[in-house]
């Protein structure tokens, strides 16, 4: 049980039985820029765009910054677009210009989408993703394969190696990714 005294700063203080006070907009937007570093460096490939501010709050394992919003969790840079340019698409990724995680500067933030941000990735030579290759079967290599494969006997991987194709190509034929009519 609760006593009235503890009741009564809890209403004072806006918390009252394990709850957090909301914040107004403007106790959020201190809070926020409490954990900013604004003399960041200068991205070289960007120069123009100024100095990264850095966020010095806790970070995720990929390096984003951690910030919670109205009792939510969020990513720094992205309540940084919100607040300097408001409400977006939450569907919608909030991208780096300077590729530095922990930046916040909204004039290095840009909105797009997953694609997008896949090939600004790989087009600044930073993606820890790999693109497959396409598949280069002939019709009757993709017939050999299907004719052939045989679980835990005559394997994807043992299929591969005897034909010189990627695992990839071996698994896209046997699973359907090529059209059975070809």
């Amino acid at each position: 049980m609760i006593s009235a005294a503890h009741s009564a700063a809890a209403r004072q203080n806006g918390i009252l039985f394990g709850g957090t006070k909301q914040r107004t907009h403007e106790q959020l937007e201190a809070d926020f820029l409490v954990k900013v570093n604004k003399d960041g460096p200068i991205p070289a490939h960007v120069p123009h765009l100024g100095k990264c501010w850095l966020w010095t709050g806790s970070c995720d394992g990929n390096g984003y910054g951690n910030f919670h919003v109205r009792g939510k969790p969020s990513k720094s840079h992205r309540y940084s677009y919100e607040l300097h340019f408001g409400p977006f698409d939450e569907a919608l990724f909030v991208c780096h210009h300077c590729d530095n995680t922990t930046c916040a500067n909204p004039n290095h933030l840009f909105l797009g989408t997953c694609a997008l941000n896949n090939a600004d990735a790989a087009q600044k030579g930073r993606a820890k993703f790999v693109v497959p290759p396409q598949p280069l079967l002939s019709p009757e290599q993709i017939q050999y394969v299907r004719d052939h494969f045989i679980p835990y006997k005559a394997t994807v991987s043992m299929l591969a190696k005897n034909m010189g194709v990627s695992r990839h190509s071996v698994k896209w034929a046997i699973y359907g990714s090529y059209k059975k009519s070809t």
